[in-house]
């Protein structure tokens, strides 16, 4: 739960691409090449979360569009 909330904030002040690419670079420091299958795992995880956080990000756009549209 905190993950996708970390990942919100900084695709909000980075953008989703580079956010996304920034996790994966992370995880790749993080796990050695010698445990694929962790890192087969985390990629799952981050990918999750990041549709997850495209989700929301999109959500709150258009409840932009919708306030904005009202004025």
């Amino acid at each position: 739960m905190v993950l996708w909330k970390i990942a919100l904030a900084t695709a909000y002040f980075l953008g989703l691409k580079r956010t996304f690419k920034l996790a994966l670079k992370t995880q790749r420091r993080l796990i050695a090449p010698k445990h694929p299958r962790i890192r087969q795992f985390l990629r799952g995880q981050i990918r999750d979360v990041f549709h997850v956080t495209v989700k929301v990000h999109q959500t709150i756009q258009r409840q932009d569009v919708k306030v904005d549209s009202s004025w």
